[in-house]
């Protein structure tokens, strides 16, 4: 009984004791809290039209206050980490555009973590990536396309498995491929401008890069059209002579179409057409596939149909609508009115007249 009764008073002990030792370690921290100030500051940062981090997101352009806690510190491209990025000045639709992306760390101290982002224009389809091989001062770097529309680079630091970080003064070189849309207007400004490198050593570190232009060359149509004559007479022929040209900065590419709906006034059954062209309806229509030249390649083609009779003096056959459309080119191309006049033939008119009237019988 008396061993039963002293291990219960120890029992009453300890916990008399535990939870002494709780009450005063919550006053200890409330005293903390109360009376020892966090080391807080606020920094303003002006936040960059480029990719931005998720939080950071539709807040470009603005002025944006942040409290670090501890005294760290966001560096916006002015300690040393820096992203450029260069590309070919022109680029053909449909080729592939080679991006070489440049991260240089001079912030002064071995950076730990990094991940580069590179979302591409809209206008293009990201291929594949490229890294430095991971051997020393290199680290190892995971990277992909991560989306049809997004290139990512991520730094892995993972001692001793991956033991090199970003290190200070050093220089890693990136490259991605995009293959560009086709068709695209010539010399479409295709503009990279959304890209960008967040790092962390001691301290935070981002930075976006400047936009890189790189102009496409493509095809481009023009048309034009001319009449044998200014004036005609009813019943006469019309005889139309088209002009497609590529003024553009690429030769075209497969099957092309011109159509040219016949004027009124005009006899559909008459037509003469060059060929292989046909009359589709009451619309002359030619389909080709012959390449033409960048910067002035032509074709020429003619057709000639009767004008109707009778027809008033004065009267204008207008030809419009005619247009050429396909051969990889963006936008189809629609000529100007051609105007033509009607001169009828003199009208030839008998009249009268009889002398004296009235005249007497007889």
């Amino acid at each position: 009984m008396r061993n039963k009764a002293n291990r219960l008073q120890h029992s009453r002990k300890v916990r008399w004791s535990r939870l002494g030792f709780s009450v005063m370690l919550a006053i200890g921290l409330a005293f903390i809290l109360l009376f020892i100030p966090l080391k807080v500051r606020t920094v303003s940062i002006l936040v960059p039209e480029q990719t931005l981090p998720a939080v950071l997101m539709g807040r470009a352009g603005q002025t944006l206050d942040l409290d670090l806690s501890f005294g760290v510190a966001l560096v916006h491209a002015t300690n040393g980490l820096t992203i450029t990025k260069s590309a070919a000045p022109t680029v053909n639709q449909g080729n592939v555009l080679t991006y070489t992306l440049t991260l240089q760390n001079e912030t002064g101290e071995d950076l730990t973590s990094a991940v580069a982002t590179d979302t591409v224009p809209v206008e293009t389809t990201c291929l594949r990536t490229f890294a430095p091989p991971p051997t020393s001062p290199n680290p190892v770097w995971t990277h992909n396309c991560v989306s049809p529309s997004q290139a990512e680079w991520i730094l892995v630091y993972f001692p001793p498995f991956a033991p090199i970080p970003l290190a200070n003064n050093t220089t890693n070189i990136f490259t991605f491929t995009v293959r560009v849309d086709e068709p695209l207007p010539d010399q479409f400004e295709l503009v990279n401008d959304t890209y960008s490198i967040a790092a962390s050593g001691a301290i935070d570190y981002f930075d976006a890069g400047s936009p890189v232009t790189t102009i496409v060359n493509a095809p481009n149509w023009a048309i034009t059209k001319t009449v044998s004559s200014e004036t005609i007479q009813p019943g006469e022929f019309l005889t139309y002579t088209i002009t497609v040209i590529n003024d553009g900065h690429l030769a075209t590419s497969g099957v092309y179409t011109i159509t040219d709906p016949l004027p009124d006034h005009t006899v559909p059954g008459s037509v003469s057409i060059q060929a292989p062209g046909f009359l589709d309806g009451t619309t002359v229509t030619w389909v080709l596939s012959d390449t033409l030249a960048p910067l002035g390649g032509t074709q020429t083609l003619t057709y000639a149909v009767q004008v109707t009779t009778p027809l008033t003096n004065g009267e204008t056959i207008v030809n419009e609508n005619y247009s050429v459309t396909g051969g990889n080119v963006f936008s189809p191309a629609i000529g100007s009115p051609v105007t033509v006049t009607v001169a009828s033939s003199a009208t030839l008119v008998i009249t009268k007249t009889a002398s004296p009237d009235p005249v007497q019988a007889g």
